[in-house]
Formats: structure tokens, C-alpha cells, sequence
């Protein structure tokens, strides 16, 4: 009996699940920026972050939902999901570098796939007094005082 019940409470779960399916922003990518992101994804030669940001980027495209994109990628649904946003973000000023100068277009791209994308508010990681002997970073927040721990 309690085997069924399990059983029972599996299958509302996914009806539950299906029916609020998150569904990601839809991706769409001029002709001219499609073909360097693929030019990028099938590269050996760039690193791999970027090939995998093209990838994630073109399956978007494609359609995929981020649970299907991830994965194909090996990344987490999150850093999926991170990705498409930050291009969707960023595709006016990918379309504005095309129309003033298409020999810019590639570095622009390229350019977008690299970056980090740090905000200031992020703690900033750096190596500190405390930490040199382990080598491990030393993560602060930006608006931490040094001076309150060390007395100077």
C-alpha cells in the first residue's frame, strides 16, 4: 500500500511539473552573428569557455530549453541560464557594431563570450596577508575595512 502511494504522489509531481515548465526567453540571432558564434563553437583552437558560451548561445537559438542545453554543454541549468540572458542583453549592441562595421563584428562577439562579467557589487577575490601561506584566495567584500581587523 505504501508503495502505491509513492507511486501516486510521483506522477502529480510530474504533471505539477510539466504544466509549470519554465519556459526561457526565446533566442534570436541575426544571420551575420549566428555564423560566428558557430564559427566559435566548432573551434579547436578558442578557449574552451568560449566554444561552450557559443554552444549554449546557438542551442538557444535552436530552441532548447536550458535543462536540454545543459546537458549537451556540461554546465549547470543556472550558468545556461545566466548565458542566455547576458546575450539577450547584449544582442542590441552586437546589431549596432554590425550595421556601423562588420570587420568589428568578430571581435565584438568574441569580446561578449570573454567576459566575465563582474558587477561592482560583487565581492572582489584577491590573495591577503592571511591567506599567502594556504595560497588560497581570500574572498572581501568591497566595503570591508581592512583596517578594523589589523588595528592600523
Amino acid at each position: 500500500m505504501p508503495l502505491q502511494i509513492v507511486r501516486n504522489d510521483i506522477k502529480i509531481i510530474l504533471k505539477l511539473m510539466k504544466m509549470y515548465e519554465f519556459v526561457a526567453a526565446p533566442v534570436k540571432i541575426p544571420e551575420d552573428i549566428r555564423h560566428i558564434l558557430s564559427k566559435f563553437a566548432k573551434s579547436r583552437t578558442f578557449p574552451a569557455r568560449q566554444v561552450q558560451r557559443a554552444k549554449i548561445i546557438l542551442l538557444a537559438a535552436d530552441g532548447l530549453n536550458n535543462m536540454q542545453i545543459s546537458t549537451q554543454v556540461g554546465l549547470g541549468q543556472d550558468s545556461v541560464s545566466k548565458w542566455r540572458g547576458r546575450f539577450l542583453k547584449s544582442l542590441p549592441l552586437l546589431q549596432e557594431v554590425a550595421q556601423k562595421d562588420r570587420s568589428h563584428l568578430e571581435e565584438a562577439v568574441s569580446s561578449f563570450l570573454m567576459t566575465a562579467h563582474v558587477q561592482d557589487s560583487s565581492p572582489i577575490t584577491r590573495m591577503s596577508r592571511f591567506s599567502k601561506s594556504s595560497r588560497l584566495p581570500a574572498v572581501i567584500p568591497r566595503n570591508w575595512d581592512m583596517r578594523s581587523v589589523t588595528g592600523v
